[in-house]
């Protein structure tokens, strides 16, 4: 076990870095898709129908290893139970590593620590002290790019080194899985 003293804090935002933003507004019925346009964040329960980002909950779990990690999100202020769907959304995808580090506010730039993961500049985020990951954009467009970066930063080489590993070994994973699919697809042609 790594000992928290030694941790750095990473804060990570829910919409758009966990959480597939757009997987809820494909869920919602017609009638909430017509009723709620162009202010679907404010569509009831919207938040309980999204699905993770690509390599999420694996990062973040991953994460939790060697950081001291909090999730930093803000809740829309004219929808009633967004609040609850994403506490549930947390306790439903990231269990245990995440119980009591929920955070919610609409000003990031008050919470003190090292990094935070957050695909937008509004709400604090450019305005944090420590290291804004702008997550989507150059140079951190998916999961692996913020793992490569932030694995770099434990100043452990033992650690660092076993977080390298396992985060190579969930890559090595998937390129096994994609090409397993590829050579299906093409058999079947």
């Amino acid at each position: 076990m790594i000992m928290k003293k030694n941790k750095k804090i990473l804060y990570i935002d829910m919409d758009g870095v966990l959480v597939n933003f757009k997987s809820g507004i494909d869920a919602l019925s017609k009638d909430n898709l017509k009723k709620y346009k162009d202010r679907y964040e404010e569509a009831p329960n919207i938040f309980s129908l999204m699905q993770p980002i690509k390599d999420a909950i694996f990062s973040f779990k991953l994460l939790s290893k060697y950081f001291d990690t909090y999730i930093l999100s803000t809740s829309p202020w004219d929808n009633n139970t967004a609040l609850q769907d994403k506490q549930n959304w947390v306790k439903k995808y990231l269990g245990k590593e995440a119980k009591k580090r929920l955070i919610f506010s609409h000003h990031k730039n008050l919470n003190k620590g090292d990094f935070l993961i957050d695909d937008r500049t509004k709400r604090g985020a450019d305005k944090f002290e420590g290291k804004h990951i702008h997550f989507g954009y150059e140079p951190f467009l998916n999961w692996f790019d913020v793992l490569d970066f932030l694995i770099a930063k434990i100043d452990d080489i033992n650690i660092r080194n076993r977080a390298l590993a396992e985060k190579e070994n969930k890559k090595a994973f998937e390129k096994a899985i994609d090409w397993e699919f590829t050579k299906l697809r093409m058999d079947n042609i």
